[in-house]
């Protein structure tokens, strides 16, 4: 019997849907869960697949999770959560732009990506993915990480930047 081997997109997509566990908005109340999450990407691509099967598994999550692809920046306010994988990375500073100041999760596989201003990114390192959270940019824009995935995570912040991706002035 062969055990499942699972590529860097499945592991990406497994890690988008856990983030519905471990993040917390604002507005999200612990037993209100009827309004669906609005989850965006810019790529209907593998990771966007791997999640939408995901979570039609009956195993899924009780909260309901809409997916949407997008085609520009100024969609991604419309979103409660925005994932910007790495063919998108022209993308990756208007969504940081676009989404500041709103209870929007940003997530990306970009180099940088949380040094410059986004809050989860998804990093490959040593043949595995890893998790860098910008804890300062979450807590700004009123989301919340479990103390689960901040022990799994690697913290980041604006004032360790050193490189990475542009963010425009607002």
């Amino acid at each position: 019997m062969h055990a499942k081997t699972f590529n860097e997109s499945d592991i990406k997509a497994a890690f988008l849907y856990y983030f519905l566990y471990f993040i917390t908005w604002p507005d999200q109340e612990v037993d209100n869960k009827s309004d669906p999450l609005k989850f965006c990407s810019f790529d209907a691509g593998p990771v966007t697949q791997t999640l939408e099967s995901i979570l039609a598994s009956p195993k899924a999550i009780n909260t309901a999770v809409e997916i949407h692809i997008i085609e520009n920046p100024a969609e991604a306010t419309e979103c409660n959560y925005v994932y910007v994988d790495s063919k998108n990375s022209a993308s990756t500073a208007l969504v940081i732009s676009a989404t500041s100041g709103k209870s929007i999760l940003t997530v990306s596989d970009n180099d940088g990506f949380a040094n410059a201003g986004g809050m989860i990114e998804l990093t490959r390192i040593s043949n595995k993915v890893k998790v860098r959270i910008n804890l300062e940019v979450l807590s700004l824009h009123r989301l919340k990480a479990s103390s689960k995935l901040l022990k799994l995570a690697e913290i980041v912040t604006r004032s360790n930047v050193r490189g990475g991706i542009d963010v425009p002035e607002e």
